[in-house]
């Protein structure tokens, strides 16, 4: 094969990669809709752990499962929010003031996060916040706890609201601190 066709071939398998990846997420859709129906979490520790055994130990494969993985239940929770009635996420001084951030605002909140590997571990988490559009000034991790100082770039269309829709359901604390508690 020569450079060309090599190419080809690539932009196939990218093609059929893509629509399967699509497909995955219409029934992470459809399997959020059943959750939200039945009044089921989004976040299932032994089915997450047990397709961790089957993911591939060969890198980069296994951080593309796990990737899609955590798109996936993101997926989910965005799918709830929107459609969640009874959502009160926001009505505690904290979601208030994370709504009321604008573009330019200094945040600074410390966030219990697991540290055996389930839910919203560190690495899920720092990969979350690489997600919004912030600057992130200054990042503390010690003892299941992270704090952190971001300065918010922009809304984003409601990515604040996402973020604190993630933590709310999958960090065990979260809390606004003043800037010297970091």
């Amino acid at each position: 094969m020569d450079l060309n066709e090599i190419r080809e071939a690539i932009d196939l398998v990218d093609r059929l990669l893509n629509g399967n990846i699509n497909d995955r997420f219409a029934l992470t859709e459809m399997v959020a809709d059943c959750k939200l129906k039945t009044g089921d979490e989004v976040y299932k520790p032994d089915r997450e752990a047990k397709m961790q055994e089957d993911f591939s130990s060969e890198e980069p494969m296994g951080y593309i499962q796990r990737e899609i993985v955590l798109q996936s239940r993101r997926k989910q929770y965005a799918y709830f929010r929107d459609r969640d009635a009874e959502d009160r996420t926001f009505t505690d001084g904290i979601g208030r003031r994370l709504l009321a951030s604008e573009e330019g605002d200094s945040l600074c909140f410390r966030i219990g996060y697991a540290e055996d590997g389930s839910a919203l571990n560190f690495a899920s988490l720092l990969r979350v916040l690489s997600d919004m559009p912030c600057r992130i000034e200054r990042l503390d991790a010690a003892g299941g706890r992270l704090s952190v100082k971001l300065t918010l770039l922009e809304d984003g269309d409601g990515v604040i609201r996402e973020f604190a829709y993630l933590l709310y359901k999958e960090c065990s604390s979260f809390e606004i601190i003043q800037e010297e508690e970091l």
